[in-house]
C-alpha cells in the first residue's frame, strides 16, 4: 500500500513537473516564477472566496428561527453536493483522450490504478480548491447560525470531506460510465464523455433535490431514509456531533467513494485518440488570407470534441431547467440560471490558442504576420457561441424561461466570457498532452468570469444602468486587449520557427 502510495505521488509530481517545464518554455520564463503566478492566482481565488462568504453572510438575517436552523443547514451543504459535482464534471470532460506520459507508464511495471491516480491528483487537487471556493458560503451560513469557534472549525473540515468525497465519486462514475459506453456500447468518446457528464450531475440534482422542495421544518433527532444522503449526514454530525449515526454514514460514504474511484482507476483504457469529426467537410477556405484563417479556425472550433459535448449536455440542461422553473420555490433559481446557458458556448475558446499553438509559425511563413492569428480566433469563436447561443436562448425563451428584454444582458456577459476564456487559454495553453493544462486554464477562465459578473452585480444595487454598461464594455475590451498582449509572446517563437 505504501509502494502504491509512493508511485502515485512520483506520478504526480513527474505530471507538475511536466506542465510547468511545458508552460515556462512557451513564455520563456523559469519554472520557479511559473509556480509563483500559479500561488498568486490560489491566493486571488482565496480572497474570493472569502469576499462572496461575506456578502452571503451579511444577506442572512440575524434571528433565524431555530426550527429552520437544520434546513438551512442541509441546503448549505447541499451546494457542497452540486457544485463540486459539476465542477469535476468539467474536469474529465475537458482532459485528452490520450497522453504521452501514459503511453511511456504502459510500457514499465506501474498498476494501470496507480498510473491513473498520478496524473489526475494534481486535477484532482485544483478541483478541491475551486470547488472549496465556491462553496466557500456554507462556512458563512454556518458561522452566521454558530457562531463559537468549535461549531466553524467543524464545518470546514466537513466541508472539505464532503467536496472530496463527492469528487471521488463523480469522477469514479463518470470513468465507470464513459468507460462502460465506449467498450460496450461503441459510443464515440464525446458522446460517452456526454451522456456520463449529466449523468453525474443529474445525480447530484437527485441527491440535494429534497431539501430544496422541502416545506416542512427538519426536526433533529428525526430519522428518515434520506438522512442516508451525504449532506444530511455532514447536517447531521455540525448539529449534533455526539451522535454516532452520521459519523458512521459519512464514513460509508468516504468508503464508498474511495471503492468507485479506485474500481474506475483499474478499468480505464488510454483511447488511441479521439474520433475524427467530419462536419462541413465540402467546405473552402476563402482566397483571402483573413478570410482563410478566420474558415480554419471555425472549423477547428466546430470539429472540436469539446464543442460536441457542450451542445449533448445543453440539451438536458435547459430541459432540467424548464422543471425547475415549474417548482414555485425553484423558479427564480431556474430563472437566474437560465441567463447562464447561453453563455456557456463561449468558453470553448478556452482551447482556440492551445490547439493551434505549434503550428502558428506556418501563417508567419506564409504571409508575414506574426499576429496573423489572434483577431480570427476572436471572430470565429465569437460566431460560434453565437450561433449556439442564440438557439439556446430562443429556445429559453419559447419555453417561458427567459424574457426577450435579457438579450442584452445575455450578450454582454457572452463577450466577458468570451474575453475570459481567450485570455485563459494565452496564458494557460491548452495541450493535448497535459490533463493538467485545461484543468487550470479552464478555471482561471471560470474565475476572471466570475469576478467581473459578480463586482457588476453588487455595483447594480448603487450605479445607473448607463454606468454598468460602460464598465461591462470597458471590461470586455480590457480581456481582449490582454489576450492580444499575451498573444504577442508567443509570436516570438512563431518568428523563430518561420
Amino acid at each position: 500500500m505504501s509502494g502504491a502510495l509512493a508511485e502515485t505521488a512520483q506520478i504526480s509530481a513527474v505530471t507538475l513537473k511536466l506542465w510547468t517545464r511545458e508552460l515556462a518554455s512557451i513564455f520563456h520564463t523559469t519554472e520557479r516564477r511559473v509556480r509563483a503566478s500559479v500561488l498568486c492566482v490560489a491566493a486571488a481565488a482565496a480572497a474570493f472566496g472569502l469576499l462572496l462568504a461575506v456578502a452571503s453572510a451579511a444577506q442572512l438575517t440575524q434571528n433565524i428561527p431555530e426550527v429552520l436552523r437544520l434546513n438551512i443547514v442541509r441546503t448549505a451543504f447541499g451546494s457542497a453536493i452540486l457544485i463540486p459535482a459539476i465542477v469535476t464534471t468539467i474536469l474529465c470532460v475537458t482532459m485528452p483522450a490520450r497522453t504521452s506520459l501514459q503511453t511511456l507508464l504502459d510500457l514499465l511495471p506501474v498498476a494501470r490504478r496507480v498510473s491513473r491516480a498520478g496524473q489526475v491528483g494534481p486535477s484532482f487537487v485544483l478541483g478541491l480548491g475551486f470547488s472549496a471556493v465556491l462553496c466557500s458560503t456554507t462556512i458563512a451560513v454556518v458561522a452566521k447560525l454558530y457562531p463559537d469557534p468549535l461549531h466553524i472549525a467543524l464545518a470546514l473540515a466537513l466541508l472539505v470531506a464532503v467536496i472530496v468525497i463527492v469528487q471521488g465519486l463523480s469522477m469514479g462514475i463518470f470513468t465507470l460510465i464513459a468507460s462502460g459506453l465506449r467498450r460496450y456500447g461503441r459510443l464515440p468518446q464525446q458522446y460517452s464523455a456526454a451522456v456520463a457528464g449529466c449523468s453525474v450531475i443529474a445525480l447530484g440534482v437527485a441527491a440535494i433535490a429534497a431539501d430544496l422542495l422541502t416545506f416542512r421544518p427538519a426536526v433533529v433527532g428525526e430519522f428518515t431514509a434520506a438522512d442516508l444522503l451525504l449532506h444530511r449526514a455532514a447536517a447531521g454530525v455540525l448539529t449534533d456531533p455526539a451522535a454516532p449515526g452520521p459519523w458512521l454514514v459519512m464514513l460509508a460514504w468516504a468508503s464508498l467513494s474511495a471503492a468507485i474511484l479506485t474500481a474506475s482507476f483499474s478499468v480505464y483504457r488510454q483511447e488511441q485518440g479521439t474520433d475524427a469529426i467530419r462536419l462541413f467537410r465540402g467546405s473552402r477556405p476563402r482566397h483571402t488570407p483573413a478570410s482563410a484563417a478566420i474558415w480554419l479556425e471555425e472549423l477547428l472550433s466546430v470539429r472540436n470534441p469539446q464543442a460536441i459535448m457542450t451542445v449533448v449536455i445543453l440539451v438536458p440542461a435547459v430541459f432540467a431547467l424548464h422543471l425547475m422553473a415549474a417548482v414555485p420555490p425553484l423558479r427564480d433559481l431556474a430563472h437566474t440560471l437560465a441567463l447562464s446557458a447561453p453563455v456557456f458556448p463561449f468558453f470553448l475558446a478556452v482551447y482556440a490558442v492551445g490547439r493551434t499553438l505549434r503550428v502558428h509559425w506556418l501563417g508567419v511563413h506564409l504571409i508575414a504576420r506574426p499576429l496573423w492569428w489572434v483577431s480570427p480566433k476572436i471572430v470565429a469563436y465569437a460566431v460560434g457561441g453565437t450561433v449556439l447561443g442564440s438557439l439556446v436562448f430562443a429556445v429559453e425563451v419559447l419555453i417561458g424561461l427567459a424574457e426577450p428584454s435579457s438579450a442584452a444582458q445575455v450578450g454582454a456577459r457572452a463577450v466577458l466570457a468570451l474575453g475570459a476564456a481567450l485570455l485563459a487559454g494565452t496564458v494557460v495553453p491548452y495541450s493535448d498532452e497535459q490533463p493538467l493544462s485545461m484543468t487550470v486554464s479552464g478555471f482561471l477562465a471560470a474565475f476572471i468570469y466570475l469576478v467581473i459578473v459578480s463586482l457588476l452585480a453588487w455595483l447594480q444595487d448603487f450605479t445607473p444602468d448607463a454606468l454598468i454598461w460602460l464598465i461591462t464594455l470597458v471590461s470586455a475590451a480590457g480581456l481582449l486587449l490582454a489576450y492580444a498582449g499575451v498573444a504577442s509572446a508567443h509570436s516570438t517563437d512563431d518568428v523563430r520557427r518561420a
